[in-house]
């Protein structure tokens, strides 16, 4: 009698011909990581969205915040200015609280009027703000002078067909009232290095001046340019205040206004605010 072995495997079938072989050992690990690191990323975006929502749904009582204490910064130098109708570039700093705002008050006769300023004064300020040569800073003011009107000093910039970054630096300088030169104790810092191209010349000339000396008939600076204090006897017209300030999330926001002491027929407020800008953010960190 044949013996059959009871689990033997037919002849047909197909054995194995080598052993089975484990996965190498730290994928599944190495799986996990990549799973995490997905997950992680997807957080992130969430997470910067939702800041983002929250950032935008708060914007409008930061920008109220900004305008509130602007205004109020504005406000109180002008009522200064009523007191103290100062011939002198200034910088003035209000605290409420622990916040602080800074204005930057500038007398017109610091900087450049498009119509009232010399040609040689206007030449010069744009040949340097936007690095064109003498002749073509020339033609592109009697260009713009053979206009039939003039435009707003605030749109003068765009007038004369500027990149943005001088632009910014012709808004920057121009005046709603001056004269025919600029009146060195009213120049701003900026503008007093642009025209000379010296980077102290600010603190030298305002130095001089406290010494009673004066910078233009020394030759320090330049007579085609600046005039000497003496010619402007009356006090100024026109300021232009530069209000900023820091909101506690580090944002830095500032607004412009000008005022004039001329313009009202009655002096039950003798500083008539004859315009104002928009509140701008520029930026975060500290105050510049």
């Amino acid at each position: 009698m044949a013996f059959h072995q009871r689990n033997a495997l037919p002849a047909s079938f197909p054995k194995a011909s080598k052993a089975y072989k484990r996965p190498p050992r730290g994928a599944a690990l190495l799986l996990v990581l990549w799973l995490v690191a997905a997950l992680s990323v997807a957080a992130l975006v969430a997470a910067s969205a939702a800041r983002e929502h929250l950032a935008e749904a708060g914007m409008p009582l930061v920008l109220a915040h900004a305008t509130a204490r602007l205004d109020t910064a504005l406000e109180l130098s002008a009522q200064w200015l009523q007191r103290h109708p100062d011939p002198y570039y200034r910088q003035h700093e209000w605290r409420w609280g622990n916040e602080r705002a800074w204005v930057e008050i500038t007398p017109g006769t610091g900087l450049v009027h498009p119509i009232n300023a010399d040609l040689e004064l206007r030449v010069q300020l744009l040949a340097r703000a936007a690095r064109l040569t003498h002749a073509q800073a020339q033609q592109r003011w009697q260009a713009l002078a053979a206009q039939s009107f003039w435009p707003h000093p605030h749109a003068v910039a765009d007038a004369l067909r500027l990149p943005w970054e001088a632009s910014v630096i012709i808004q920057n300088s121009l005046s709603w009232d001056g004269a025919a030169r600029l009146d060195p104790r009213a120049v701003p810092p900026e503008l007093m290095e642009l025209l000379t191209e010296q980077p102290h010349m600010y603190d030298t000339v305002r130095q001089l001046l406290s010494e009673g000396i004066d910078p233009v008939a020394t030759g320090l600076l330049d007579s085609a340019l600046f005039a000497a204090p003496e010619v402007f006897s009356a006090p100024p017209g026109h300021y232009r205040l530069r209000a900023r300030w820091t909101s506690p999330d580090g944002r830095r926001w500032r607004r412009d206004a000008w005022v004039s002491s001329t313009m009202r027929p009655d002096t039950r407020q003798p500083y008539t605010f004859v315009w104002v800008g928009a509140v701008v953010g520029e930026g975060q960190g500290p105050r510049p």
